[in-house]
């Protein structure tokens, strides 16, 4: 599992004693505030609460506002239905669901904020939003719910183990509205920061997670995120990062975002006019578009992702310059595996790019497993494999003084089939450990020392082809976040998209939350 390698177990041990040193300094001081919206026995509330039983106050709300920074809020179950506001001041409270997803908080009938937001961290710092269940949805046709959660004001949170919910107008409309969760907000020029660790995030009407403006950083990691599915009504992305923002992004389970009008098209992750973004270790399925990389900021990567089923290309650049997109596992999108389009000084590296593409009789040649558009220059194309592919496995359109005349570096790329002829050539190499060019694991020659080729001595430096080759491809098959982290998403109904889950799922974060380096006793 890829967070038992070191370096990232010490960065979990990190951010666990980080967390725990943060709450022990103030133990002393802290006040726990109790919330219970229907008080047992019909007590009167009496500040702070001692329990659920023996609660403070009846609303989330009021039990912000009496709480001092680094005060617990704990919520008991129930619904709650109001906007919460945590504004500047109240700097390091953790507001806590006593039982997982059992306290509700509910967007009123009518939202009576500017930013219409049903939980919004204004200006405060390092808050905690942890366990709830966050829902809409809005009760009118258009710009009656934009937020689930917001984060602006150059305020930070922690969102930790939530379920955000329908996020959407009544009913679902194709208005700008319907965010699951937001940090910063570029029409308004405000930023924020937040950690996004180990949410349930669906049914949004515009955006699961957008990171956006100039100063705005989020981690987006352990998440499920998932759209309605096919909607003519409006596109929708998993997770979005525009306008200057930079993020990382890494292992989260994104599908559902496709827009039946195929006019504009949904993706899984977008980063659009973004800051610098690391994009790993997450599978994307059923979206659209699985990567789109739109203008990033040079030096942003997409690695170690697995890509499939998009309507459209797996992984997209368009108009990106210096960027990499490494040992990423792309295979069956509808379009081309890995498009470069008026993209310059790009690093393609290492990918394994199979039986992507769509026959079309109407405009043939419209699809293959890498393409590179005319003007797209100076990039280099290292060591990828592709195979099976619609049209070719490796197309360039570019003309220049690179590889096979065209504009571009073609370095050790396979391919059985590629425009002009000479970029990519083929390999006996197919990927499945038998070495063999079909795709079906035969294990005939295998001699049990690696390199099947049943004399037992190891063999690494051969590729097979009589040259030494770079294996680091391989990578690519390990791509994808790790499954278990697929815990809580039973009965979702996404129909063909679940079939990327285990069988067996529960409905707690506790192992996922604590793999993230997040203690949430």
């Amino acid at each position: 599992m890829h967070l038992r390698r070191p370096l990232e177990i010490r960065l979990a041990v990190m951010l666990a004693c980080a967390f725990l040193a943060a709450g022990s300094t103030s133990v002393s001081a802290a006040t726990t505030h109790w919330v219970n919206d229907d008080s047992p026995k019909g007590r009167p509330y009496a500040p702070p609460g001692r329990s659920c039983n023996r609660p403070g106050y009846p609303t989330i709300q009021s039990a912000v506002d009496a709480a001092a920074p680094g005060d617990r809020i704990n919520v008991c179950a129930g619904t709650y239905t109001e906007e919460v506001t945590i504004p500047p001041g109240k700097d390091n409270i953790e507001l806590r669901s006593v039982q997982f997803w059992a306290a509700v908080i509910k967007a009123p009938p009518v939202m009576l904020g500017v930013t219409k937001s049903i939980v919004r961290v204004n200006g405060a710092q390092n808050v905690t939003i942890l366990a709830f269940t966050i829902t809409g949805p809005g009760s009118e046709p258009c710009d009656s719910l934009r937020y689930g959660v917001r984060v602006d004001d150059s305020g930070s949170a922690d969102i930790l183990g939530n379920h955000i919910t329908h996020i959407h107008d009544t009913p679902f409309s194709a208005c700008r509205s319907g965010i699951g969760v937001e940090v910063g907000e570029s029409d308004e020029s405000t930023p924020g920061a937040a950690r996004i660790l180990g949410n349930a995030i669906d049914t949004y009407q515009r955006g699961g997670v957008r990171v956006s403006s100039d100063g705005s950083f989020a981690e987006v990691s352990y998440n499920r995120i998932l759209g309605v599915g096919p909607t003519m009504v409006r596109f929708q992305n998993g997770v979005a990062v525009t306008d200057g923002a930079t993020a990382t992004v890494q292992h989260n389970f994104v599908a559902g975002n496709i827009n039946s009008l195929q006019t504009v098209h949904s993706a899984g992750i977008v980063l659009i006019q973004s800051g610098q973004v690391s994009v790993d270790h997450n599978t994307l399925t059923f979206n659209d578009s699985g990567v789109g990389m739109v203008v990033p900021a040079s030096g942003s990567t997409t690695t170690n992702n697995h890509v499939t089923a998009s309507t459209f290309d797996g992984i997209a650049l368009e108009s990106a310059l210096s960027s990499r997109v490494a040992f990423n596992r792309v295979e069956r999108n509808g379009g081309s595996g890995i498009v470069l389009d008026d993209s310059q000084g790009n690093e393609i590296d290492g990918n394994d790019v199979r039986r992507n593409g769509t026959e079309n009789s109407d405009a043939p040649d419209t699809t293959d497993g890498i393409r590179v558009t005319a003007f797209s220059t100076f990039n280099t194309l290292r060591n990828n494999h592709a195979k099976g592919n619609v049209t070719h496995d490796c197309h360039d359109d570019s003309v220049g003084p690179g590889t096979a005349a065209t504009a571009n570096s073609w370095i050790d790329d396979r391919g059985e089939t590629s425009q002009p002829q000479g970029i990519c050539t083929p390999d006996t190499d197919d990927g499945d450990d038998d070495h063999d060019r079909d795709d079906d694991h035969d294990r005939d020659h295998h001699d049990g020392d690696g390199d099947h080729d049943r004399d037992g001595d190891h063999d690494h430096g051969d590729d097979h082809d009589g040259r030494e080759g770079d294996h680091s491809w391989k990578r690519a098959k390990t791509a994808g976040w790790d499954a278990q982290y697929a815990r809580y998403f039973r009965g979702l109904p996404l129909g063909a998209a679940l079939e990327s889950w285990p069988a067996s799922m529960a409905t707690d974060t506790a192992t996922l939350l604590m793999k993230a380096g997040v203690d949430r006793r």
